[in-house]
């Protein structure tokens, strides 16, 4: 008897574990990018990470780089659990929950254009420079898929990304002109790597998986906060997708809720409605 007490303890206490893994990584992470100049006009950053309560849960510290008229760093949120950084030049990808830096880049050596980046559908980041490069894309796994200096357009400072519908094309804004300028990324790739994948694009729209990732895409651009979590099913009767974007907040004692950022109705092209607010949304905009 004394032994089946003993192994029913040690898988309760596994079993805690696990639950308590599960509860820290739905928790959902704020981050800031703070920069600063010392006496000899030496810029340098913080990137820190806080819980929901406002606890700092990690800090990255950066090196210092002579100041000039562009910051030396840029921050870019992920669609999958990982933190970029542009430091100087280089793209750093930090892990969501620990803060360990993954891998670093170094071919970028651009000034970071805020905000002007896109994730594809097989998670590399596109990302446009102020002074050059034009376009520079990097896969997840931090290898460098092409670096074009120059696209051609005769405008600059680049402003907005993204991709058109489910298609390949690439579009990027400019403040100096105010003109958009799209390119196909096959140009550059031998294979689909639009937002859309072949099969998407073959059905006429968007796979559940992809709808997901671009409402949480659409939230932060409209919200200015990535939601952690998307659960997406379909109804076969209407044709429509019901997606819904949310977090699992730690109550303490092993007990969490619900928070929800919003509930979309769409079809298969990412177009429908807010049913909170009763307003449209198209996930590609």
């Amino acid at each position: 008897m004394r032994r089946k007490r003993v192994i029913c303890a040690v898988l309760a206490a596994l079993l805690t574990m696990v639950f308590s893994a599960v509860i820290a990584h739905a928790e959902t992470y704020h981050f800031d990018l703070s920069t600063s100049y010392d006496g000899n006009g030496m810029e340098y950053a913080v990137l820190t990470a806080t819980d929901a309560s406002g606890n700092v849960k990690w800090q990255y510290y950066s090196d210092s780089y002579q100041g000039a008229q562009l910051s030396n760093f840029s921050l870019v949120m992920n669609d999958h659990g990982c933190i970029y950084l542009v430091e100087s030049g280089a793209i750093k990808a930090f892990d969501f929950y620990t803060g360990n830096v993954k891998w670093t880049n170094n071919d970028f050596q651009g000034s970071p254009a805020k905000g002007c980046y896109v994730f594809s559908s097989s998670d590399k980041l596109y990302i446009a420079g102020y002074l050059g490069p034009d376009l520079f894309v990097v896969d997840k796994d931090g290898n460098t898929v092409c670096r074009v200096d120059d696209l051609g357009t005769g405008s600059y400072w680049p402003t907005q990304m993204h991709f058109e519908g489910n298609s390949d094309n690439l579009t990027i804004q400019y403040e100096s002109d105010g003109m958009e300028h799209t390119f196909n990324v096959l140009n550059y790739f031998s294979r689909r790597d639009g937002i859309a994948s072949s099969g998407s694009a073959s059905s006429g729209g968007y796979s559940s998986q992809e709808l997901c990732s671009m409402a949480q895409s659409y939230y932060e651009r409209h919200n200015g906060f990535y939601p952690p979590l998307a659960d997406c099913t379909y109804d076969a009767g209407k044709g429509t997708y019901t997606i819904h974007l949310y977090e699992m907040v730690d109550d303490g004692g092993g007990y969490s809720h619900t928070a929800t950022s919003a509930w979309y109705e769409v079809n298969s092209q990412g177009i429908g409605t807010d049913t909170l607010f009763g307003t449209a949304v198209n996930l590609s905009e």
